[in-house]
């Protein structure tokens, strides 16, 4: 589309999607968020808008979103107009491009100003490779993004319905932490489903089962 190739987004609310592959002749490739709209929990990657806002043209708000190997000529990860907080925007050409509004506690390149704003690799699990359907966006345990944002306009769970916070406060991107313990305390007891990464992560004995004995081993490290 010309605005929007993935979505446009007019007066609403976007939240917890992810949006990959898409193209924009004009601006906004994953996704335009128009004035008074909202895009939160999203995680962008590998789009492409022929102007501005590879990832994100934001002129609405966008808080807890995730913009990865976005492509703009200017703003590849987001163009800002509006107010984004809570954000990473990492690996793009150009993270952030800050025209207007405001940009805080968010993770970027060029992030050494504004308030909570930082300018570090967020460890993401996993971006090795050129195929995109094995990337994983979430956060490695010693990532800077933990406990790194703000519980003001924060919202309550993150993309997989995770609650937030899970540590002190609440963390930038659309993927809120949780310890590998507390991971296979809800596996065993049934209370949220392990995607393919977190399984391989918590099953830290490597005997291919999650249980008690996968705890044992993590605290006897």
């Amino acid at each position: 589309g010309d605005d929007g190739g993935g979505i446009y987004n007019y007066k609403g609310t976007v939240t917890s999607c992810t949006i990959y592959g898409n193209s924009a002749i004009d601006s906004g490739s994953g996704i335009y968020n128009d004035e008074e709209s909202a895009a939160t929990n999203c995680v962008i990657y590998s789009n492409k808008a022929e102007y501005y806002g590879g990832g994100i043209y934001n002129y609405g708000t966008a808080t807890n979103c995730t913009a990865y190997n976005n492509i703009g000529m200017d703003g590849g990860g987001i163009f800002n107009k509006g107010t984004v907080t809570n954000c990473i925007a990492w690996g793009n050409d150009t993270d952030i491009k800050l025209f207007s509004g405001e940009v805080k506690y968010s993770c970027f390149s060029g992030g050494t100003t504004g308030e909570g704003n930082i300018a570090v690799d967020p460890m993401f699990v996993n971006v090795s490779g050129d195929d995109p359907t094995k990337w994983d966006l979430q956060l490695q345990p010693n990532s800077p993004c933990i406990d790194a944002g703000t519980s003001e306009g924060a919202p309550k769970y993150d993309i997989l319905d995770v609650r937030r916070p899970q540590g002190e406060k609440v963390d930038m991107g659309a993927y809120e932490y949780v310890p590998p313990i507390s991971l296979i305390i809800w596996h065993i007891l049934g209370i949220k489903k392990l995607t393919p990464t977190q399984k391989t992560v918590v099953d830290d004995n490597k005997d291919n089962i999650i249980d008690v004995a996968d705890i044992v081993h993590i605290l006897k490290k």
